[in-house]
């Protein structure tokens, strides 16, 4: 977090007449640096809501490109257009705003003072978009599923169950650095299986989402099954860029993003803390 300076000189011109008994100057500063940290941290969180909401991911949860292979994140992780859409504008978003984002308190060092003038040092401390802090909440329910498999009218007769999977489509996105290798440790035998969009003769009842299937790979499903679905892997559109960990690290890591922010909290400083007028 960004460190602030302010040096007061008594009897300058640009100060209030009220303002230059230095003592007083600096019980004024006291006061105004409390009231720093709300207002960084209103401004940080509304900074981040506004980042993510341009995010390819966020976009193709909020306002999938239906049927888009590689990109509709609802349809291939198996959810429904209104649960994706609450559990990311809702539930993830307070999460990453009010729980992996906070700015805790403010420290302030006196510099020596004379009989001329007066300095200190203002220092915000704090994180945000802090994984220690929203990893763990967003890989527990309800960011992920059970999925079962669906078995055949014989295998229903004989009273077989099926197979259940859990999906832990969250947790593939966060740890979209590692590729297909995030998938397959947790689902191992997901190798089997792809993803098909070609919802004929009444397949499109036994998808979530209604667009897309999971499909293990059989002789009758094969040409269901294009070669770049085949086996099931990373969406395209999940994997991170410029060396990010995964969406949410690529907000925390853009150059203007973090430039822009620093620049914002500085002119809260600057507003917080004027002393003349």
């Amino acid at each position: 977090m960004p460190r602030y300076q302010i040096r007061i000189q008594s009897g300058t011109t640009r100060l209030n007449p009220r303002f230059k008994d230095l003592a007083f100057i600096e019980s004024k500063l006291q006061k105004r640096i409390s009231k720093l940290e709300p207002k960084v941290n209103v401004f940080i969180r509304n900074r981040i809501r506004n980042a993510l909401r341009k995010n390819r991911v966020y976009k193709a949860f909020v306002n999938p490109p239906y049927g888009v292979r590689g990109s509709d994140l609802v349809a291939e992780f198996g959810l429904t257009d209104s649960e994706a859409s609450e559990l990311i504008q809702i539930e993830m978003m307070d999460i990453l705003l009010f729980r992996a984002t906070n700015i805790e308190h403010s420290e302030t060092s006196k510099e020596a003072s004379g009989k001329q003038s007066a300095g200190v040092t203002v220092r915000l401390k704090g994180r945000y978009l802090d994984p220690d802090k929203y990893y763990k909440d967003l890989t527990k329910a309800p960011f992920f599923y059970y999925s079962r498999k669906q078995r055949s009218a014989a295998r229903k007769r004989k009273g077989f169950r099926g197979s259940t999977y859990k999906i832990e489509w969250m947790k593939w996105l966060l740890e979209a650095y590692r590729g297909n290798a995030v998938i397959y440790s947790s689902l191992n035998n997901i190798k089997s299986y792809g993803i098909t969009y070609d919802l004929e003769h009444g397949m499109a009842r036994f998808s979530r989402s209604g667009r897309a299937l999971m499909l293990r790979k059989t002789p009758t499903n094969k040409k269901r099954l294009e070669s770049r679905y085949f086996p099931y892997t990373m969406p395209e559109i999940a994997r991170p860029r410029a060396g990010a960990k995964n969406f949410i690290d690529e907000v925390a890591r853009d150059k203007d993003f973090v430039s822009n922010l620093n620049d914002g909290i500085k002119n809260i400083f600057d507003r917080t803390l004027k002393l003349g007028g």
